[in-house]
């Protein structure tokens, strides 16, 4: 046989779901506005928006500066090591044909014979040079 029980069934209660996380993308951006702990964007001073806005400036300019000058020092740092050697040589033999033509003019010039004026010492160099 069945029993039939006279009790009423369990009252539906409402089930709470769990709530998902608070994304921190959100959260975050929710504080970005906020100037100070009971200011929002909206309700601050404009010194006060001026001076974050500016700090912020300055810092971005600094950080830019010293990236460049890392960039640059480390160029410097690469063409002494691969291009230097190779140029080195060149600006030898340069100064080399520099001092001898500066040389053949003073010992010219204390013979008493011919001198070299600019441009003859000018188109030699070029001379040399090609």
């Amino acid at each position: 046989m069945t029993q039939v029980s006279n009790q009423v069934p369990p009252a539906q209660t409402s089930v709470q779901k769990p709530q998902p996380p608070v994304n921190p993308i959100v959260q975050s951006t929710a504080k970005q506005d906020r100037v100070s702990d009971n200011k929002t964007i909206y309700d601050a001073s404009l010194g006060s928006v001026f001076w974050r806005n500016f700090l912020a400036g300055v810092a971005r300019a600094l950080g830019a500066i010293l990236m460049q000058i890392l960039f640059i020092v480390m160029l410097g740092i690469l063409a002494s090591i691969f291009i230097w050697p190779r140029v080195a040589p060149l600006l030898n033999t340069y100064q080399t044909a520099v001092n001898s033509l500066e040389g053949l003019q003073k010992s010219t010039q204390d013979a008493g014979q011919f001198s070299l004026d600019e441009d003859a010492m000018n188109q030699l160099m070029n001379s040399l040079g090609q």
